[in-house]
C-alpha cells in the first residue's frame, strides 16, 4: 500500500464524514487523514481562493513555490494540455508532488460523467510524457465507481498520478 492510497479508495461522503470527525476530534479519525485534513486546513487558511477555482491559464504563482498541485479531474483540450501541466511542474518546490486524477480513454464509453471529446481524456502514455521530468510514484488506470451527485454516478474509467519533483 502507498502513503496516498487512503485518499484514492474512498469517496466523498466518507471523506466527509471522516472531516466532520476532525473538526470534532483530530485524534479520532486514522493518523494519515489527520495529516491530510491538517494540510487542507493549513492550505484553506493560507492560500484563500475568493471561492473560485484558480484558472491554470490566468493564474500566475511564483515558480517552485508549490509544496502539492492538484489537479482533480482538470481536463484541457489537447493543445492547451501540456501548457496547463507544465505550468504546474513549474508551480512545484524541489521535492513537491503532483496528484492528479482524471478520467482516461475508457471512459468514452461510459455515462459516469466527463469529457465526451475523447481528445480530452487521459493516457498513461500521455501523463507520463507530459511529466516526464518528475519522479513516478503512481500512475495507474482503474476502474472505479462514482457517486458524486446525479451527473457523476456508476462506473468510471480512471486514471491516477503521483510525481515527485
Amino acid at each position: 500500500m502507498d502513503e496516498f492510497s487512503f485518499i484514492g479508495n474512498s469517496n466523498i461522503d466518507s471523506i466527509e464524514h471522516l472531516y466532520q470527525q476532525y473538526q470534532q476530534n483530530p485524534d479520532d479519525v486514522p493518523l494519515d487523514w489527520k495529516h491530510f485534513f491538517k494540510g487542507f486546513e493549513f492550505a484553506r487558511k493560507n492560500y484563500p481562493m475568493d471561492g473560485l477555482h484558480p484558472d491554470i491559464f490566468d493564474k500566475e504563482y511564483q515558480g517552485e513555490s508549490a509544496d502539492v498541485v492538484a489537479l482533480i479531474y482538470a481536463h484541457f483540450p489537447k493543445e492547451l494540455r501540456k501548457v496547463a501541466h507544465q505550468k504546474a511542474v513549474q508551480w512545484l518546490k524541489p521535492g513537491g508532488r503532483i496528484i492528479l486524477e482524471a478520467f482516461n480513454t475508457e471512459q468514452i464509453n461510459n455515462s459516469s460523467g466527463g469529457p465526451k471529446n475523447i481528445e480530452m481524456l487521459y493516457t498513461k502514455e500521455m501523463l507520463a510524457e507530459d511529466f516526464k521530468e518528475l519522479h513516478l510514484v503512481k500512475l495507474e488506470t482503474i476502474k472505479t465507481n462514482l457517486s458524486e451527485g446525479d451527473y457523476h454516478r456508476g462506473q468510471a474509467d480512471v486514471v491516477r498520478l503521483i510525481a515527485i519533483k
